[in-house]
């Protein structure tokens, strides 16, 4: 049984894909699926991941009752099942953290309001899963205090220092919730994103991880990141963009 999972949520609308970060790429979808883990080498990315906990352990004590990690599975197909975990969840609302050390991110969560495509796709992915027509993806910031430019420079015991004592600088939260037609609201304005396209995007993904083929890279999909699609992409040293067959991987 391969897997697709929740943290590769993406978007096949109109033909064409659909995220602002790496993890949703069609060939890491894919990559994942047939076991292929992310090369986590950077300090930084470690540092990053630990700041993701940290902050969801502020979360969790800031907020007492609430039902953590709680595991989401199904079959897609015969073949394919999805495999994804709801960060935090009650009897009114899951919930979906993330962590903010990058500047630019910051600017445009904190500053302009507007959430990351990648992250609000996961959290409408685990609501359609759950059947649930409300969830919050929250964001927490640390660039007052520390920033991803000053991983490569703090040692991993500075770090840990830090650690003990660092807290979010600010928080942000997003209203997600889902109309009589089946239409994702963000507070309260109607996104281009739907229920059923979310079960689309298993479908399509579920075909493609079975299918021969190696997908193609974002960049032929006409995706737009900062670097590039592929710059901070943890599966750069695996996927070459020559192959063509699947056997070659």
């Amino acid at each position: 049984m391969r897997q697709l999972r929740g943290g590769n949520a993406g978007l096949f609308k109109n033909g064409e894909y659909r995220s602002d970060t790496p993890n949703g790429c069609p060939r890491m979808i894919k990559l994942r699926a047939y076991g292929f883990q992310p090369a986590v080498t950077e300090q930084s990315t470690n540092k990053v991941f630990a700041l993701g906990h940290l902050f969801e352990e502020w979360f969790a004590k800031e907020n007492p009752g609430l039902k953590c990690e709680h595991e989401v599975r199904f079959g897609i197909t015969d073949s394919v099942e999805f495999v994804g975990h709801v960060d935090f969840l009650n009897d009114d609302f899951l919930y979906e953290l993330k962590s903010v050390t990058s500047k630019n991110t910051f600017r445009e969560v904190f500053k302009k309001q507007k959430p990351k495509d990648q992250n609000l796709l996961q959290l409408m992915t685990y609501m359609v899963s759950l059947e649930r027509d409300k969830g919050k993806l929250i964001y927490g910031s640390f660039v007052k205090t520390i920033t991803y430019d000053m991983f490569e420079e703090l040692s991993d015991d500075k770090f840990e220092e830090m650690c003990e004592t660092l807290r979010p600088d600010d928080t942000i939260e997003f209203l997600v919730t889902i109309d009589e037609d089946g239409e994702f609201l963000c507070d309260g304005k109607r996104t281009d994103i739907s229920v059923s396209d979310i079960c689309e995007f298993w479908n399509v993904a579920s075909e493609m991880i079975m299918d021969e083929d190696v997908p193609a890279k974002p960049e032929k999909l006409g995706e737009k990141n900062y670097f590039g699609p592929c710059h901070f992409c943890e599966m750069k040293n695996i996927c070459a963009s020559d192959y063509d067959s699947w056997d070659q991987f």
